[in-house]
């Protein structure tokens, strides 16, 4: 979307304290289409993750999911009479 912007030069007018994109991309009451595109760079780099930490998020959501999967088996065996344990759980429903 920052990209999309017509490419002169941006400006923003208010009274906030923008001294926050000075500190981190240097830049000052202006901002131009080179350093727009230094900024979106930047932006991605610390958004977008790499493989390896998807593949650990993607690991630690399924080992919580089958946490519950197990918990609720044992739920099923601790209070269905006709199973006696987390195997038979399973197998009833």
């Amino acid at each position: 979307m920052l990209l999309g912007v017509p490419r002169s030069h941006m400006s923003y007018s208010s009274d906030g304290d923008y001294t926050w994109l000075k500190e981190r991309f240097g830049v000052e009451d202006h901002i131009f289409s080179e350093q727009l595109e230094s900024i979106v760079t930047s932006l991605r780099a610390s958004l977008i993750p790499d493989a390896s930490d998807v593949s650990a998020l993607l690991a630690e959501y399924l080992e919580d999911r089958l946490a519950d999967f197990f918990s609720q088996l044992r739920y099923i065996a601790e209070n269905l009479q006709s199973v006696t344990d987390e195997e038979e759980a399973l197998v009833a429903v």
